[in-house]
């Protein structure tokens, strides 16, 4: 959610995904372009959502990065990153690939 009073464009994000042990199991590389091939620009109080998949090989597990924004202005550019805490992940079941049909 845009909290701020002028609009704000996603750049990048950065994303560790870790194990419920804490091991690392994949690292989005910092700062990789967009999120899931957009950059959204969102207007004060806007919200973006989007969906991704990674594999984990644990049960369970979390995520957490950061995304790197500009604020969108008459003049000049202002970068910043805003982060994001850590919240918990869970496996789903997948089906034997002979399974599917």
């Amino acid at each position: 959610r845009n909290e701020g009073s002028v609009p704000v464009k996603v750049l990048a994000r950065h994303w560790k995904i870790a194990g419920e042990d804490g091991s690392v199991e994949t690292e989005v590389p910092k700062w990789g372009a967009g999120v899931v091939g957009q950059t959204p620009v969102l207007q004060p109080s806007a919200v973006f959502e989007y969906a991704s998949g990674s594999t984990l090989t644990q049960p369970r597990g979390s995520i957490e990065g950061g995304l790197q924004m500009e604020r969108v202005k008459q003049r000049g550019r202002e970068i910043f990153e805003a982060l994001v805490d850590p919240f918990p992940l869970r496996a789903t079941p997948r089906a034997p690939m002979d399974a599917v049909a």
